[in-house]
């Protein structure tokens, strides 16, 4: 939409508080964004490039209008490393302005003022270092209020006692913080890389509260001491002894609901291990817990994609710093970017988007690559394009706007030219857009009168071509035997496929399979369904293996059975179990393993005609 196609890019500032089509930001990491309430998007600060040729830390307010795709300089200095001019304390004048800065967090209040907090950068005075000021600009009257904190670098914290509100109370200096805003207007921090109560500098994992109306701070939840480790409980399950280690560079957003999310970061595991984390984390302000929702209590895991555009519940991105997170008008939550491991465990800068639905708790790949270190594929400027792509890149902000489409800006990465550096582009993803494709809802087969009926119903058809039926005779090697014609519309659909030429094939067992194929030419694969010819076998078939999240058990009964399976640990222990009552033919059944520990466990299923134990590995 705007800005430039390749790294380090000077800004273009004009007049101060007058737009003007050539005007735009330099390249810049680290910034932080408002969206005001007549949907104009606002950018501060950050680590980059001011009109003389050296980088160095900002403190340039923009406004961009997106009517008139035009960036406006409203407020502070066209040069880097600027000190703050501080004022009063709650009292605002024209003169004011923080100093130069990056990695802060930001809010807006129901006024429509946007709030700054702490970061990186310059005080009043003296050297640059950790902040832990708070900020109040004004739209109206451009103007900044210091409104508390401290105006020198590296202050430890005043927690005071935990759910209390102080006028003493005050966060220690900080950067790489994650914020939110609750239904009731008040403003929450969570964790960073700052200063302790004790005054020693490390990650945190303090959660705190900031009160506008009355002017104070309240510790929450978690420590007040350096480099913690997280408790992660059971997966799923809120607790009141759950927290999040301590971290920095996480990314949040908040749910329909209300609840706080938290993705990620560089910090402390469960296992007393730092490193990059992929834990996805919900707090409920009500019940003042955290639930571990997803992903792995260690670090330094690498994303596992599947295929693109299909939910799934083993998928989940890696370990991942500096990305950037909102939420949709269908509750979803999206993800973009960050310094992470790719498919390969290779480490580098990511320029894949996911979407994590909280109502099945999957996550989706849904575009970009799933490798490291991607130049950008910039196109036409103003032009939409299903090729297009933002390069792999770190630190960049986002906004949402009125009609749900994602904006972002600049960051540390990969420009057109796959150069790395600092980037000041601007994309829009038009989220509407995006094509998924179908939702495989069950896939089933039985033999009757030696020919194998499949059936199979659908969900969510957009961009979908048809299905191909697909065969094999030993469950490794497949062999297209028909095609079916998709609806290719809304709704729910039924399918059904005879394969009438298996009893040439004089083997004991066949196996069947979906490939469906969407018009663009991307496809996926449906579970596999096993039938067995003869009659005297019944078939287990148990994939995959390691598991880690999810596991799949195909079963093929050629009568009713009554079947118990059991997990069983290395131990002998019965970990868990169910009953089934099967129907002759194949039966598909998912089963959640997450909160098993890794380990060896062992499937034990028993009828009157089955009688196995199948040894697997859960990662």
């Amino acid at each position: 939409m705007k800005g430039d196609d390749i790294r380090n890019k000077l800004g273009i500032y004009g007049t101060q508080g007058v737009a003007d089509a050539a005007n735009k930001p330099g390249s810049r990491d680290g910034s932080v964004k408002w969206t005001d309430a007549s949907g104009n998007f606002w950018l501060f600060g950050g680590n980059g490039y001011p009109t003389g040729g050296v980088v160095g830390r900002l403190n340039d307010l923009w406004k961009y209008n997106i009517v008139t795709n035009e960036w406006t300089w409203m407020k502070g200095n066209n040069i880097k490393n600027q000190f703050g001019v501080y004022g009063t304390q709650g009292v605002s004048d024209v003169a004011n302005k923080p100093g130069s800065r990056n990695l802060s967090v930001s809010w807006t209040d129901a006024s429509g003022n946007f709030w700054l907090f702490g970061g990186r950068g310059y005080p009043g005075s003296g050297s640059f270092d950790r902040l832990n000021d708070l900020w109040k600009y004004n739209i109206v009257t451009n103007e900044w209020t210091w409104m508390n904190g401290d105006n020198n670098i590296d202050q430890a914290g005043v927690y005071g006692t935990q759910g209390i509100a102080d006028a003493a109370n005050k966060p220690g200096s900080r950067e790489n913080s994650v914020s939110w805003v609750d239904a009731s207007g008040y403003f929450w921090l969570f964790g960073g890389f700052g200063y302790d109560e004790l005054g020693g500098l490390g990650y945190l994992s303090d959660l705190w509260k900031y009160n506008t109306s009355i002017n104070e701070w309240t510790w929450i939840k978690g420590d007040n001491t350096r480099y913690q480790y997280g408790v992660y409980g059971t997966q799923g399950t809120a607790d009141v002894a759950n927290k999040p280690g301590s971290r920095q560079l996480s990314t949040g957003c908040t749910d329909a609901s209300g609840n706080f999310w938290l993705f990620g970061g560089q910090g402390y595991d469960g296992n007393g291990f730092s490193g990059k984390l992929n834990d996805l984390w919900k707090y409920d302000i009500a019940a003042n817990e955290w639930t571990w929702m997803k992903g792995d209590n260690d670090v330094n895991q690498f994303g596992i994609y599947g295929t693109q555009g299909t939910a799934d519940v083993a998928n989940n991105p890696s370990g991942i710093t500096s990305c950037v997170s909102w939420r949709d008008g269908s509750s979803n939550l999206w993800f973009f970017g960050g310094s992470g491991y790719d498919v390969s465990n290779s480490l580098g800068s990511l320029n894949d988007l996911w979407e994590y639905k909280p109502a099945t708790n999957e996550w989706t790949w849904v575009k970009g690559d799933n490798t490291r270190n991607q130049g950008g594929v910039y196109g036409i400027q103003g032009t939409a394009d299903a090729a297009n792509k933002p390069g792999s890149r770190s630190y960049p902000v986002n906004w949402m706007d009125g009609s749900g489409n994602l904006w972002f800006f600049g960051g540390g990465g990969y420009d057109v030219s796959s150069t790395s550096g600092s980037l000041n582009d601007l994309w829009k993803l038009s989220v509407a857009l995006i094509t998924l494709p179908l939702h495989l809802l069950e896939f089933n087969g039985h033999l009757q009168n030696g020919n194998a009926l499949l059936s199979w119903k659908t969900e969510n058809e957009q961009n979908t071509s048809h299905f191909e039926i697909e065969r094999s005779t030993d469950g490794r090697n497949y062999t297209t035997v028909g095609n079916v014609a998709a609806f290719n519309q809304p709704g729910i659909h039924n399918y059904n496929y005879t394969d009438n030429s298996i009893a040439a094939l004089a083997v004991p067992v066949v196996y069947y399979r979906l490939k469906q194929k969407d018009i663009d030419g991307r496809f996926t694969y449906s579970g596999i369904v096993v039938l067995s010819i003869d009659n005297s076998r019944n078939i287990v078939l148990f994939y995959p293996n390691p598991v880690i999240n999810e596991a799949n058990l195909m079963i093929t009964v050629n009568n009713k059975e009554k079947v118990q399976v059991r997990i069983i640990d290395n131990a002998g222990r019965i970990i868990k179990q169910q009953e089934l009552n099967l129907s002759a033919g194949s039966t598909s059944l998912s089963l959640e393993v997450t909160t098993l520990s890794k380990g060896i466990y062992f499937m034990q299923l028993k009828s009157e005609t089955i009688n196995e134990q199948r040894k697997f590995v859960k990662q």
